[in-house]
């Protein structure tokens, strides 16, 4: 099982299905393999209003705590669902994340139930590297 988390492109409005199915991520072999892609549609992604109200927020600020905050418990929630399949072999969930700055990594840190996880272009805003090479 793939619990996908794509890149910035849903916060900007692309359809989860151009990306699932018509872009360079290419996940159609992995399904074809037999494995099952799980996604969330987070708030402000393309498909859940606000689409991309969410795209330019302030880090650091009350509004981006309490936004990464709502993420977590609906990254969380799809990991309980996937835990009530029988259909679905819960130690065996891997985490694939393409580019959503240092969100992903965040996601994958704070739930240890991940027995993989794939960061694909994932980044750190430039300021935050700044204080890690520092």
């Amino acid at each position: 099982m793939i619990h996908f988390l794509s890149g910035a492109e849903w916060w900007y409005g692309v359809p989860v299905t151009n990306i699932v199915e018509g872009s360079f991520i290419r996940l159609a072999p992995y399904i074809r393999a037999g494995r099952a892609v799980f996604l969330i549609v987070l708030k402000g992604f393309a498909g859940r209003e606000p689409v991309g109200a969410y795209a330019m927020i302030e880090p650091g600020s009350a509004a981006h705590r309490e936004l990464m905050v709502n993420w977590a418990v609906d990254m969380q929630r799809g990991l309980d669902y996937l835990e009530t399949r029988s259909d679905v072999d819960a130690r065996k969930i891997a985490f694939w994340n393409d580019s959503t700055w240092d969100y992903g990594v965040m996601f994958a840190a704070i739930d240890p139930r991940y027995a993989s996880v794939i960061l694909i272009g994932a980044g750190l805003f430039r300021f935050v590297m700044a204080l890690i090479l520092w």
